[in-house]
């Protein structure tokens, strides 16, 4: 799957801003901001962006795919790293819209080798601040 998905691929809230500086020109079809983008599809977005908590200790990489359990490619790894909050590494994935709900089970080709990852909410850790 593309890293990088277009306007609208992912979701509301993405860095895929357009901008038009008349309100009125917005609405129409002639900003020309506005020509280069596909319409938003009803059905929502096909990936979602998640977060993976992997099991053990073995570190995953931007690039690899990410696979369901009966072994199709449902996604890549845009971003991984060690969370010392969490304890362990840690991973934010695109992956389909239907495996994107918390606790589901997931692997992650790395190196050949099929490491267990489960999908997390984000932020990976609970907020401990009071802000009032």
């Amino acid at each position: 799957p593309d890293p990088a998905p277009g306007a609208y691929a992912t979701g509301p809230g993405n860095s895929d801003r357009i901008a038009c500086s008349a309100p009125c020109r917005r609405a129409s079809a002639s900003c020309r901001a506005l020509s280069g983008v596909p319409p938003r599809p009803s059905d929502g977005p096909a990936r979602r962006r998640v977060g993976l908590t992997v099991a053990g200790r073995r570190p995953v990489r931007e690039g690899q795919s990410v696979l369901a359990q009966d072994g199709r490619v449902v996604g890549a790894v845009t971003s991984a790293g060690y969370g010392a909050s969490v304890g362990g590494p840690i991973a934010m994935a695109y992956i389909e819209r239907g495996l994107a709900e918390p606790g589901n089970c997931l692997t992650v080709d790395v190196r050949g080798r099929p490491v267990p990852v489960s999908v997390t909410r984000m932020p990976f850790t609970p907020q401990r601040y009071y802000r009032g």
